[in-house]
């Protein structure tokens, strides 16, 4: 744009004077130009605006409320007992062993009281709101290829407005964090199976499942790799699964994680990996101590907690099948492997929580 305002410029101080038609032509040309390149502008401001507004909306609701009982003060209180004893991978709640829940989101809150003496309510909000954001963010990228605030506005405003997600953002716990990076390797997958990947994508794709398993636990790790594997079953194409599930992925994630268990090993030795690996996870998913609920438990809470947009969601998703619109969109078929195959399989798990 400014490399044709100088040449209009040139040509208007130019020795050899064009004839009035082409100047009227160049300048309506350059004109156009200049608009495109502002409204442009103006919607990159808005787009900004439409993901900031949802944070500044709900930034003020935790400011004007205190911590809950049941977990947020129970995670203020392992955190500063973990800075007071100098433990990093190992927690405890009142002297009590709390193998529940694996560090990242401990890490965060532990940085914020280390930084400013305290635990501020707001900013320990953003471990929250920005995950929010950034799987709003992705999805509208992911699943709109015209970027237009048409496009953005009516998903946004839907998942905004659906009493899971708009209650998991205003609880301050590691859910949404781990759902974000659920969202960043199933995301990084497709961009590798339809060739749209970058070369850091193949690296990134297990760190992001690392990471959504150090916010909270297996179920970060568990879906991504089903996707991946029932993904390529339906798509008849299993044979390519060592382009992401091959040795580099195995050999990003297995590290990291044996890394992990060894500072856990460190200091809360083989008693507390044990909690951890197989109390706290294998235990839980076949014969849970907390929250045992049957198998149809989310089949009838869905209703609920997906509220109010189930319904249209349930009809979107009948005539989808109906009129056969996955046959020919792969974005499409692999959403619905990713709701389907995540509903039964947190169905079958022992344990659940709304």
């Amino acid at each position: 744009m400014l490399s044709s305002l100088f040449y209009l410029n040139k040509e208007t101080f130019s020795p050899k004077p064009l004839k009035d038609e082409n100047k009227q032509n160049y300048i309506r040309k350059n004109l156009l130009s200049l608009c495109s390149f502002y409204n442009s502008k103006a919607f990159f401001m808005k787009k900004i605006l439409v993901y900031l507004i949802p944070l500044l909306l709900l930034i003020p609701a935790f400011g004007l409320r205190d911590y809950q009982r049941n977990h947020e003060l129970r995670y203020i209180n392992i955190v500063n007992d973990a800075l007071a004893e100098g433990h990093y991978f190992t927690f405890y709640n009142d002297g009590m062993v709390y193998a529940d829940k694996p560090p990242l989101y401990f890490w965060l809150l532990m940085g914020v009281k280390g930084a400013t003496g305290q635990n501020i309510m707001w900013i320990e909000a953003l471990f929250t709101l920005i995950p929010a954001i950034v799987i709003l963010y992705i999805m509208n990228i992911w699943t709109f290829k015209k970027q237009s605030l048409d496009n953005i506005l009516p998903p946004m405003t839907t998942l905004l407005t659906t009493g899971m997600f708009i209650a998991s953002t205003m609880i301050l716990r590691m859910d949404m964090m781990m759902a974000m990076f659920i969202v960043l390797s199933i995301y990084t997958f497709y961009k590798m199976f339809t060739g749209n990947s970058t070369p850091q994508d193949p690296y990134l794709f297990p760190i992001y499942i690392f990471l959504g398993i150090m916010s909270k636990g297996p179920v970060a790790f568990i879906v991504p790799i089903m996707t991946v594997v029932l993904f390529l079953l339906f798509e008849r194409k299993i044979r390519t699964i060592g382009q992401y599930l091959g040795w580099r992925t195995w050999l990003i994630l297995l590290p990291l994680c044996g890394l992990w268990f060894l500072g856990i090993y460190h200091e809360g030795g083989v008693e507390y990996l044990q909690n951890l690996i197989f109390n706290q996870t294998i235990n839980r998913g076949i014969n849970a101590f907390h929250h045992k609920q049957p198998f149809w438990f989310y089949f009838a809470r869905i209703w609920m907690v997906a509220a109010p947009w189930i319904l249209f969601m349930a009809v979107i998703f009948w005539k989808s099948i109906y009129r056969k619109m996955m046959d020919s969109d792969v974005l499409l078929r692999l959403y619905c492997t990713v709701i389907v195959s995540t509903f039964i399989m947190l169905s079958c798990a022992s344990g659940k929580l709304d």
